[in-house]
């Protein structure tokens, strides 16, 4: 018993340990900051995040923007004009939501009577976790590709009236027509 109690005292503070280490900023790298200092401002004003969704987003945009383990859609973003601070703020949620989900159904099922072992809602939260953190990349992705077909479709009917007004005589300066014609 006392080997378990030891190691749970372990764990939470090694969990602490990391949470602290993750929380304290870090040196940017030469080439972010190099970026920062070079590139003009930004073409697509997106508003910031604000509340918890902006200070994870800041957090995370911070620590995971130039990491190769994570893939910013940076285009998509820019087309749904939706800062990248929100778009990390939407996915820690979405994680958070999928820690918390589990272990309170347990909890609910633990007061009905039902004994579900610790595993079940500890691995749970984690496949939920991990399963909600690419929530927000499956909608940026497809609002992004329904944006560029409602595109490509306001750029085809333009060119499909632009052409039938053409075949049909119709000048594109009318004011240069009716000068010709001595109005």
């Amino acid at each position: 018993m006392l080997r378990y109690a030891l190691l749970a005292g372990a764990t939470a503070g090694l969990g602490l340990l990391v949470l602290l280490r993750e929380t304290w900023p870090a040196a940017p790298h030469l080439s972010t900051a190099l970026t920062r200092l070079t590139e003009g401002p930004k073409a697509a004003h997106s508003r910031p995040a604000e509340g918890l969704e902006g200070r994870l987003g800041r957090l995370l945009d911070l620590r995971l923007r130039d990491q190769r383990l994570t893939f910013t859609p940076f285009r998509d973003l820019a087309l749904l004009r939706i800062s990248t601070e929100s778009w990390f703020g939407q996915k820690a949620l979405y994680a958070l939501i999928g820690i918390l989900f589990p272990p309170l159904m347990g909890l609910a099922i633990h007061v009905t009577g039902l004994h579900l072992p610790i595993a079940v809602p500890t691995a749970a939260s984690i496949l939920l976790a991990a399963a909600l953190w690419f929530v927000p990349d499956l909608d940026v992705r497809s609002r992004a590709a329904r944006a560029r077909v409602d595109f490509a479709r306001a750029v085809t009917a333009y060119l499909d009236l632009t052409a039938l007004e053409r075949a049909g005589g119709v000048r594109c300066h009318a004011g240069a027509g009716a000068r010709r014609r001595g109005r």
